[in-house]
């Protein structure tokens, strides 16, 4: 299984939201990291076929989705950043609702549900409306209705915004479950939900892929670039002005903070990490 997208580029007005983006796609977990209005979404749009590229073409297993219509539809999964839940619909109707949508019908959807609210530990909550539910539980109904069927490409955005720890854990799992045979893009800010599952990271700036490659070449790529140093309070704007900071913790009467730099005097060398990458392609706002 295959998605290829050759030279895809998209403008809204003057603004160029892709620009010629080329990539190839088989089952696994593939990052989008970068800054809002990177290009992202409009990316993830263009795959679902809810926006049409300016120039370009998507194939799928060879085939123009233009010309395969329905029937590559059917194999998305997709759920938006800000989904739209039907807000005096219970978790089950809601749901089944989506599976009818779908193709699925009778007891066979209804184990499907069942099974999907069990995974994101929502089970306790079928019969309770939308509209009752806090963010974190609508965020994972949204979820449970984009893995209904199976679907062979699997689109998440920002899957687990407003998650705590504990579900950001179960969506990772869910999610590395179904990347075993379907294609898998996630964009997501929360850098470290990425690390240990996904098999690409495509970093994305201004419609452009600017680095991308596994997580551990990645990370090897940082080494010897990440610090560690101890610092007085009154020195912090000063590295502030000078350094790119990922991280300022308090220790005893210091800061210690992490530090993206070639070099840096009487500082410890540490470990990096994605996150690290990430603020030396794109800095710290």
């Amino acid at each position: 299984m295959k998605l290829e997208l050759k030279n895809i580029s998209k403008s809204y007005g003057k603004t160029m939201a892709l620009k010629g983006f080329s990539k190839e796609f088989v089952p696994g977990i593939y990052a989008l990291l970068g800054p809002n209005g990177s290009g992202k979404t409009t990316l993830m749009n263009i795959i679902a076929t809810n926006l049409r590229p300016n120039n370009g073409e998507i194939l799928f297993n060879g085939e123009n989705v233009t010309k395969l219509g329905v029937n590559y539809r059917e194999i998305i999964g997709y759920m938006p950043q800000s989904p739209g839940l039907y807000p005096y619909f219970t978790a089950m109707d809601f749901l089944l609702y989506i599976s009818a949508l779908k193709g699925l019908n009778g007891n066979y959807a209804k184990e499907k549900i069942i099974e999907m609210l069990g995974a994101v530990e929502m089970e306790d909550y079928a019969d309770v409306k939308i509209k009752n539910m806090s963010g974190g539980m609508k965020q994972r109904v949204a979820l449970a209705s984009a893995v209904i069927g199976e679907p062979k490409i699997l689109i998440l955005d920002e899957p687990t915004a407003g998650l705590d720890p504990k579900q950001r854990i179960i969506v990772k799992n869910l999610v590395a479950s179904f990347a075993v045979e379907s294609i898998v893009i996630i964009a997501t800010h929360v850098v470290p939900d990425v690390e240990l599952i996904a098999k690409d990271v495509l970093m994305l700036k201004n419609g452009e892929i600017v680095l991308s490659g596994s997580p551990d070449s990645l990370i090897e790529s940082m080494h010897g670039k990440v610090w560690s140093k101890a610092i007085e309070e009154n020195e912090l704007a000063k590295y502030k002005e000078k350094f790119s900071m990922t991280n300022i913790s308090k220790h005893e009467d210091k800061l210690v903070v992490r530090i993206v730099a070639d070099s840096i005097e009487e500082a410890q060398m540490v470990q990096p990490n994605l996150e690290d990458c990430y603020f030396n392609v794109f800095g710290v706002d």
